[in-house]
């Protein structure tokens, strides 16, 4: 059971759920999945039957959320079945997440350690996802697409960053994630080397090289979306964050098409934040 509780206040409304207490209501709210939540642990049979264990852990985890005023129970009549009303807070929470018209990940290396955020918006109501803890769900609301906007600016530390006078250049993928990984060991110099390798100019790559390791975000923003007709779309960018400097790395395309590689600029805040608004609905 959770201990976390739901905020009405003005300031913050927030939802924590254990992801047996998610389940359930994703099953009430007829939500077939969302995003980072993943249901293989429910080891559910081809007729979508579980164990009998898993049967009970759901059990104590509707009882949980009865206890908590997540769910209310409605009087019923003789033998039906116990029928609910779940709180408003936790439709809109929940539903945005599963429902939403946008869906942003935000996968990161930050001083603090990893960083893995899911921010949605449904009907002007923005909603950020993270998992605290394993197994466990939070839910924040913030102000629509302004709120969402915001979250990223500051999870990504963009201020007034301006784009470096530096050449852009393609560099292989496998060339770039190891020199990563270099980068993030302190070795800066072998960072440079397996950049200029990958086929960076070698003053970008000496910057993208330092900035791998001075990053205060470090990952990839990927953002889904439906059209009109209920088609989605994927844009996808690789981003290297500083508090002075920041690199745009745009996938060049799958093999065979192309080598996996990127295109490697250097980018500003405002033309981050310009890519992020122009890929959303």
């Amino acid at each position: 059971m959770t201990t976390s509780s739901l905020s009405m206040t003005p300031q913050r409304i927030a939802l924590s759920l254990s992801r047996e207490e998610l389940y359930v209501v994703m099953k009430l709210l007829k939500a077939a999945s969302l995003p980072g939540f993943d249901l293989a642990w429910l080891k559910a049979a081809p007729d979508g039957t579980v164990s009998d264990e898993i049967h009970h852990a759901l059990e104590v985890a509707t009882n949980a959320l009865i206890a908590r005023g997540f769910l209310a129970p409605q009087p019923t009549a003789g033998s039906e079945p116990m029928r609910v009303n779940i709180p408003a807070p936790v439709v809109s929470l929940v539903g945005a997440c599963a429902f939403g018209e946008d869906s942003i990940l935000l996968s990161l290396r930050t001083p603090d350690g990893p960083r893995l955020l899911y921010l949605h918006e449904l009907r002007g109501l923005g909603v950020v996802h993270t998992m605290p803890l394993p197994d466990m769900h939070q839910f924040e609301a913030v102000d629509g697409r302004t709120g969402i906007l915001g979250v990223i600016d500051d999870v990504l530390g963009l201020h007034m960053q301006t784009a470096a006078s530096l050449p852009a250049g393609k560099a292989l993928a496998v060339d770039v994630q190891a020199a990563r990984d270099a980068a993030i060991a302190g070795n800066v110099p072998g960072a440079v080397e397996l950049l200029v390798h990958g086929g960076l100019p070698v003053v970008t790559a000496h910057a993208l090289g330092r900035a791998m390791q001075e990053a205060t975000a470090l990952g990839a923003i990927a953002i889904a979306k439906r059209d009109a007709d209920g088609q989605q779309h994927e844009a996808t960018l690789a981003i290297v964050v500083t508090p002075t400097v920041c690199f745009a790395l745009a996938d060049e395309g799958p093999p065979p098409l192309h080598p996996a590689a990127f295109y490697v600029q250097p980018t500003s805040a405002q033309a981050l934040r310009q890519w992020i608004a122009s890929s959303l609905p």
